[in-house]
Parts: C-alpha cells; sequence; structure tokens
C-alpha cells in the first residue's frame, strides 16, 4: 500500500522534471532507454541493452491515437494506465516534437520566470519561453505530497487546486493558450491588476502542462496535433 502511493508521486514527479528539461534553458539529454519508466539505479545496472523494438511499438501507437484527436480522451487514458510508461513518453514526444517546431525559441528564446497565486502557490512551478510575438508557458506541479495527502489522489483539476493560478506578466500575451498535452485551449482571467491561468484548468486531465500561444498549422488541426 506504501508502494502504491510513492509510485503515483514519483510519477508526477518525473513527468514535472522532463517536461522542465526539455523547456528550460539549455539542451536536454536524455539516457537511452528512459523514454518509458525505467527502475536502474546506477552504473552498471543502468547499461543493459534497450529493447527499443517496444518503444518503437508504443510511439507508433501513441502516434496513431494522436492523428485521430480527442486528445483529451488520450490523456486521460495514460493518466489511468500510467504505470505502462506510455504517458512518460507521451510527454517527451509532445515536447520535443513542439521544440523541433520553434527551434528559434528554444535557441535563442527568452527564459521568463512565472509568479503564481491562491492557496496552493507554492505547489507549481511555472516558467516561459518567448521570442517576439511567440511564447510557450511550462506548468508543473511540485511538493505534491503534501498536495495530494501523500499520494493518495493526483494532483488534478479545481478540487485540488482551487484558485491557484500562474500569473503573467503584462509584456507577456494573454493567450488564448492551447494545451498541448490535451489539445485544449486555455484562456486567462483577471486577477487583480493582472492576468492569471487557473491551474485547476492546465492540470485538470494530464500532470503537466505546455502551452502554446502561437498554434502552427501542423499543430493546430484535431486538436493541437504534433
Amino acid at each position: 500500500a506504501f508502494q502504491a502511493f510513492v509510485a503515483r508521486l514519483g510519477m508526477v514527479n518525473s513527468l514535472a522534471q522532463t517536461l522542465i528539461k526539455i523547456t528550460a534553458p539549455g539542451v536536454p539529454d536524455f539516457y537511452q532507454g528512459t523514454e518509458v519508466w525505467n527502475f536502474s539505479l546506477v552504473d552498471p545496472d543502468n547499461r543493459r541493452p534497450v529493447d527499443f523494438a517496444s518503444r518503437i511499438s508504443l510511439l507508433e501507437g501513441l502516434r496513431e491515437r494522436i492523428a485521430m484527436g480527442n486528445l483529451v480522451e488520450l490523456a486521460r487514458e495514460l493518466v489511468e494506465q500510467w504505470m505502462d510508461g506510455r504517458i512518460k513518453l507521451y510527454t517527451i514526444h509532445r515536447a520535443l516534437t513542439y521544440r523541433r517546431s520553434a527551434p528559434d525559441l528554444f535557441r535563442a528564446g527568452e527564459y521568463v520566470p512565472l509568479s503564481t497565486g491562491g492557496a496552493y502557490a507554492e505547489h507549481v512551478c511555472a516558467f516561459a519561453r518567448r521570442q517576439a510575438t511567440t511564447a510557450v508557458l511550462t506548468v508543473v506541479p511540485r511538493l505534491v505530497a503534501g498536495l495530494t495527502d501523500n499520494g493518495a489522489r493526483l494532483p488534478l483539476g479545481t478540487e485540488v487546486w482551487g484558485d491557484t493560478r500562474v500569473l503573467l506578466p503584462k509584456d507577456l500575451p494573454d493567450g488564448p493558450y492551447l494545451n498541448l498535452f490535451t489539445g485544449t485551449e486555455v484562456r486567462t482571467r483577471p486577477v487583480d491588476a493582472a492576468v492569471g491561468l487557473p491551474v485547476g484548468d492546465l492540470l485538470a486531465e494530464f500532470p503537466v502542462a505546455l502551452l502554446d500561444l502561437t498554434p502552427s498549422p501542423a499543430m493546430a488541426d484535431s486538436g493541437g496535433t504534433l
């Protein structure tokens, strides 16, 4: 019973760290075989042969589902079946595909840390990458044990997040933003003298969010298909 709680918390932390690694300044580095869950410890335990065939098969299956659209349904399924590792592969695939579609943004774009507000502001890490009129937002949960009764539930939806929001500075466009993991559009709401994005909406169906301000045609069809 204890292991189940810890594993769920580890899953959320892994997705958060993975998305930050891909979208923060720098070059994301992946150890071969860690595209799905990997329970190795240290050298030489993590030098086992990688089953590339199974990973290719999983990725092809995800691509087929993405092409069909309805990313909300896919996101919910991946969350429900998170132990099979596809949720991590999906996060990597979507984020790296977006990164490849906007090379200048990640090569030379500005890093903008974002403030948070509301009841659980300390449980959110958020930042933007911005270049000219293009911007993408990364939003992930942190310290999730204290937010989820030590892993008894997932940090999803307004029931968990309440009035928690990500605050956007005045010089950052207020959207709308497209959630690349769920294909849903998120709009800002006025918060005192600023505008904010409700975290309960951003993390309604998926544990992390990557929000695109200016979807390209290739990403906008079928609800944000990449």
